[in-house]
């Protein structure tokens, strides 16, 4: 679970310890007899730990934050708390608890801008905003994304302002306001390229390729979906890369190349199968009966 050299193995028995506990209250019990007072090295490996599994098994990762929480509480310490409630609204997101995420994420933002920390909570807003996408409140997203921004510019924090104007151009692309959402989409293409973040690279422009598609513009969309599953294969990201064909075959079919979009969608069929993803087996078929 993590790396055991010596400096390290007194963490890695207490997070281990720590998790093995069934509640809330044991685990701070545990942690008054055991690191009463704020422990920097066991808060950071237990984000890391968070981080580690959140996309793979994202309830272990509520249940890291919730230790987090935990020591926060007993240290009282309200930085480690708000960072807490950002790891477990990250990891609801990914469960599509989207509703509990959001007010993790209000909380998060709330405790940070309290202790002055306004750079901290404009990053919280980088996974709110997409909670916020999937609520249908698009207007009070786009409202938290302008004002991230104008943060991000201002601390010249670049990947933060990439990944929020992909945030906003996913927002433009929801609200019909396409050209907007390109705009959006070509400035942090071009911040990911110059910093190396090839896979944050590879999702903008899978979104670009979903606008272009919208727009009729199929040419340039399937060379930008095909660059963006290059970088997805070479990660082996199955799943993205599935999801990514999905979008692919309705650009098939929307351009009128009903076997090629059929042709593509037995391959992701055939893709979540083996992922036992029986959701994206589902949009699959109802792709597939609209093609037909």
């Amino acid at each position: 679970m993590f790396p055991v050299s010596k400096p390290e193995k007194r963490v890695v028995d207490q997070i281990q310890a720590l998790l093995s506990l069934e509640t809330r209250q044991a685990r701070r019990a545990w942690l008054r007899r055991h690191a009463p007072e704020r422990d920097d090295a066991l808060l950071q490996a237990l984000q890391e730990e968070a981080l580690r599994c959140e996309r793979d098994d994202p309830r272990r990762a509520i249940l890291v934050a919730q230790a987090m929480a935990d020591a926060a509480t007993v240290w009282q310490d309200k930085a480690a708390q708000a960072a807490a409630l950002y790891r477990e609204a990250f990891a609801r997101t990914l469960l599509d608890d989207h509703k509990s995420a959001l007010r993790l994420y209000r909380r998060a933002s709330a405790l940070y801008r309290a202790l002055g920390l306004d750079l901290e909570a404009a990053r919280v807003a980088v996974g709110q905003v997409f909670t916020m996408m999937c609520l249908g409140l698009y207007e009070e997203a786009l409202a938290l994304t302008e004002e991230a921004i104008l943060t991000f510019r201002a601390a010249d924090d670049c990947l933060s302002l990439a990944k929020t104007l992909g945030n906003q151009g996913s927002l433009f692309a929801r609200m019909g306001r396409f050209e907007e959402a390109r705009r959006c989409y070509f400035e942090a293409e071009e911040i990911f390229a110059a910093l190396g973040e090839s896979r944050h690279l590879a999702l903008v422009r899978m979104n670009n390729a979903n606008v272009l598609t919208e727009l009729g513009e199929f040419r340039q969309a399937e060379l930008l979906f095909r660059q963006a599953r290059d970088q997805f294969e070479a990660e082996g990201l199955t799943s993205a890369t599935a999801q990514l064909d999905l979008s692919l075959a309705y650009l098939y079919s929307a351009h009128g190349d009903y076997q090629q979009a059929l042709a593509t969608l037995g391959r992701v069929r055939e893709t979540y199968l083996a992922l036992s993803d029986m959701v994206g087996v589902a949009h699959v078929d109802l792709h597939r009966s609209d093609a037909y």
